[in-house]
């Protein structure tokens, strides 16, 4: 073995296991954390709570605190409150742990355990007698709190193993185009290297549809979820089967098994940002040349909308959707116009897309609609549409799983499906299209582009296109056979151009009701920049290698203006952006509040006000023990007072009723329905003075019926494509091209 090889593995490793310090919880304040009514009175003759800090959830575990206080009076003491614990019947402050402040000025260590997690946990300081002073806190765990450290040192080992295994064929040249792109993967991922989390648009979302994995993974109340319980107070929200989440289950596993949120969800950034680069040249390697294949791989992962999508939108699922789409386009291409035996390219192409975003894939069946127009000649042909009715079928059955409850859903009457955007009113224009400019600022209505966000493809395109356009008759000659290939991506390219500026007739198209909700769920017309990025990226791969051997200066000059364009989104997004996690203790995500999948006008005031609570329709002295929920299960002992026990009553419980709840009264179950306020309820019978109460999640027959037929489609083809490799290998290679 190299020994300059081990030496970088070894000093590496151990650069990763020196962190390990950075995974016990602190929680630092140099102030005291005064309340107004306390500084605005005579502080020495004040009594009561002085200081409040905290306000952030805690899990169970051992802790040190480290108090630097001055007291002058006996009994003057801090305490440690949950200040969102919940009985059942209401919300409560729940002291977890208090002492006594030393006299004196003193720097006090104390050490106490938490049992369960402290929804809101705060620091209280109370003054007694005399006076009392504060000059800062220091919270720790006695345990590591998280296990970054380990996953980062596995995921070096493995990095390194997986290096060794293939040293040879990483030494070849063949491996150079997957190390130049998993390098330019990395080169624009250099904004997540920190131990923050830096703000984007719908970043609190996507980090609680991430939470909400995480937590149901570790409770085990459903699988796969569909219910995400972490959304407005434990209410819960269908997020998972609108907006589907299976690639969300890679930080939900880490960090089910401990990994922070932050290093879960970035390492998916990161993954995210390489795969991007790799799907897309050995996708579009297999209809053209390799050169053009890594030209468009650059210029797709370093695309400034593609970039803008991470590092201004945090539109996580249309990020991950543009990943996929060179491979559904590879797979589509060889269905009509190449080798329709490829149709698979186009089914995992397109089940990864549906697995990433609904719109997207919305968008990509109507411009697959449109390269069948222009190439309906090629496709007229019984084995290109029999190879194509062959994608659609596994494509169906491999997400049955998750279209099934989504089509049913979608008559859910949802706030955010029930009032479709107007694509017109956020047309692009073309000096924002084209510019390099960087604005985290939320989109702007035409008619002003004054502090509008960045919605641009980059000028490496417009002028790509150009080159194009004024050679295309020396690129054609220079790629026989692919000319069709390229008018299709030109006329495609132009077309979504045309869609997403501010000169499309929306308004024409809104006349046609169909078209009017078909459309109008797109929500904003400038998400076709999507597929700008991708066809006309691959028009100007094209002259770029045309370029490379006869216009050396524009090709210089095209590169140029993509690294420029990526470094000013990446320099952009470090300094330009304020923190949401300012660390990955940083939990304040939790707090998010989204209203989007809940019936329309449905306002999250309604769980938010009303809490982690059970209640009855009518007064009727309900008490409430043995109170515990855990994402979607709950359960308790309750009681009626003697005067009501023969009155029947309506109970409600704090979850939001999309018909996925059971509830059992001492083992009978109850019907449930949905009060006036959308909330789970049940009418307990007559006579009924107390009793024990079970609710849980229940999956529908359905659901479980479209699962066990998706996971049926995955095995069978595992299978398939086991026993061709099996048939390839004992065959020598043989029949290497019919497998």
């Amino acid at each position: 073995m190299n020994k300059r090889y081990v030496y970088v593995f070894l000093v590496g490793l151990f650069c990763i296991l020196v962190l390990r310090y950075r995974d016990y919880y602190r929680f630092e304040l140099n102030e005291g954390g005064y309340l107004e009514e306390f500084e605005n009175s005579g502080e020495e003759e004040y009594r009561g709570v002085i200081a409040s800090v905290g306000n952030f959830p805690l899990k169970p575990g051992e802790y040190s605190i480290q108090i630097h206080s001055a007291s002058w009076g006996s009994g003057n003491c801090f305490e440690i409150v949950d200040t969102a614990y919940s009985n059942g019947t209401e919300i409560q402050d729940k002291v977890l742990y208090s002492a006594v402040y030393e006299k004196g000025v003193a720097e006090n260590t104390y050490t106490f355990t938490l049992d369960e997690r402290a929804e809101n946990l705060c620091i209280r300081s109370c003054q007694v007698d005399g006076s009392l002073s504060i000059e800062g806190y220091e919270l720790r765990s006695i345990k590591p709190y998280y296990a970054d450290t380990w996953f980062l040192a596995f995921l070096w080992v493995l990095i390194w193993a997986v290096f060794w295994r293939f040293r040879s064929w990483f030494q070849s040249k063949e491996a150079r185009p997957f190390l130049v792109l998993c390098a330019v993967g990395l080169a624009v991922s250099l904004p997540l290297f920190t131990d923050f989390m830096a703000h984007g648009h719908d970043a609190m979302y996507h980090l609680q549809r991430v939470n909400g994995i995480i937590k149901s993974l570790n409770l085990g109340d459903q699988f796969p979820v569909r219910v995400n319980t972490a959304f407005n107070d434990g209410y819960g929200q269908v997020t998972p089967i609108m907006y589907p989440e299976l690639f969300l289950y890679i930080p939900g596993i880490l960090g089910a098994l401990g990994v922070s949120l932050l290093i879960s969800v970035k390492f998916l950034l990161v993954l995210i940002n390489i795969a991007a680069g790799l799907i897309s040249y050995y996708s579009i390697k297999t209809v053209t040349k390799e050169r053009v294949a890594l030209l468009f791989s650059l210029l797709y992962v370093m695309a400034p909308y593609r970039l803008n999508n991470l590092y201004i939108r945090f539109a996580l699922g249309e990020y991950l959707a543009m990943t996929f789409l060179p491979l559904l386009f590879a797979g589509i291409y060889q269905i009509v116009c190449k080798d329709e035996k490829k149709w698979w390219m186009a089914a995992a192409g397109c089940c990864c897309v549906i697995q990433s975003h609904v719109l997207t894939t919305e968008m990509s069946v109507f411009f697959t609609a449109v390269f069948l127009l222009v190439n309906i000649r090629s496709f007229l042909n019984w084995n290109r549409i029999r190879s194509a009715l062959k994608a659609v079928t596994v494509t169906v059955l491999l997400n049955l799983w998750y279209l099934v409850p989504l089509v049913q859903f979608m008559g859910f009457h949802f706030g955010l499906t029930e009032t479709p955007g107007n694509l017109g009113a956020n047309g692009v224009y073309f000096s924002q299209m084209f510019s390099f400019w960087y604005s985290t600022n939320q989109d702007q209505v035409t008619g002003s582009t004054y502090h509008d966000m960045t919605l641009t493809v980059g000028l490496t395109l417009l002028i790509g296109t150009a080159v194009y356009l004024l050679y295309r008759k020396a690129i054609a000659e220079r790629n026989p056979g692919l000319e069709k290939l390229i008018k299709s991506c030109f006329v495609s390219g132009v077309l979504a151009v045309y869609m997403a500026s501010w000169l499309f007739p929306w308004q024409l198209v809104y006349q046609v009701e169909c078209f009017s909700y078909i459309f109008g769920i797109i929500q904003f017309s400038w998400r076709f920049l999507i597929f700008v990025t991708l066809f006309l990226s691959m028009v100007t791969a094209f002259a770029m290698d045309w370029c490379l051997d006869e216009k050396r200066t524009v090709a210089g000059v095209l590169l140029f203006c993509l690294a420029a364009s990526a470094v000013i989104l990446e320099n952009g997004y470090t300094y330009e952006n304020q923190s949401i996690m300012v660390s990955k203790f940083d939990q304040s995500y939790e707090d998010f509040a989204y209203s989007g999948y809940y019936k329309k006008d449905y306002g999250t005031w309604i769980p938010l006000g009303r809490g982690n609570v059970v209640s009855l329709e009518k007064e009727a002295g309900l008490e409430i023990e043995n109170y515990q929920r855990d994402g979607a299960d709950l359960s308790f002992d309750f009681a009626l007072a003697d005067e009501n026990a023969d009155a029947s009553h309506v109970m409600t419980f704090p979850y939001y009723n999309y018909g996925f709840y059971h509830v059992e009264l001492d083992g009978t179950e109850l019907e449930t329905f949905s009060n006036e306020q959308e909330l789970v309820s049940v009418s307990l019978p007559a006579a009924v003075k107390g009793g024990h109460i079970e609710l849980g999640y229940e999956e529908r027959k359905l659901y479980k019926l479209c699962s066990a037929v998706s996971l049926g489609m995955l095995l069978l083809i595992a299978g398939v494509t086991a026993g061709k490799r099996y048939r390839f290998q004992r065959s020598g290679g043989e029949n290497e091209k019919n497998f």
